[in-house]
């Protein structure tokens, strides 16, 4: 059996957390409640949404995530507000699919599967938005660190 696909998605991995983890290595307690504007959402929710959704696209390749919806589709009411757990669940997430780089065979990636956003792709198309998902989120979480009102970080 030919084993093109894994190799690839080890390479997507590596490179998503070299570029999103410098954003991502900033977000820190002190800077967690930073946000654009009153209305908009905060780096902590942000941040969690990211772990909570890495995690949660892991049933679509056959895995059970343990972890509770508390950010796709809700307003920012202070979830993420443990930084840290935010961090180790972000962690998990890309365990999870270097884990599946390691046993998946090339069929296992291009088998489709049903999705209530995309409808019927490949596991290889979802894994590559998962990816995309993490950039996109890491780029709101840059922008309000560098654009966000100072004030915020003394109140």
């Amino acid at each position: 059996m030919s084993q093109t696909i894994s190799p690839l998605v080890k390479e997507m991995i590596t490179q998503n957390k070299v570029t999103c983890g410098v954003t991502l290595s900033k977000v820190s307690p002190e800077n967690a409640e930073l946000r654009l504007t009153e209305e908009a959402n905060s780096v902590r929710f942000i941040y969690r949404h990211i772990a909570e959704t890495t995690n949660m696209f892991g049933f679509f390749f056959g895995l059970q995530p343990a972890i509770e919806n508390t950010t796709m589709g809700q307003q920012d009411t202070g979830q993420g507000a443990d930084v840290l757990q935010s961090k180790e669940l972000i962690e998990t997430g890309y365990k999870l699919f270097e884990g599946l780089a390691e046993s998946a065979e090339d069929e296992f990636w291009l088998e489709e599967v049903d999705t209530p956003f995309f409808g019927k792709v490949s596991r290889f198309r979802l894994f590559s938005h998962v990816m995309y998902h993490i950039g996109h989120h890491s780029g709101q979480i840059a922008m309000i660190l560098s654009k966000a009102p100072k004030s915020q970080a003394e109140e």
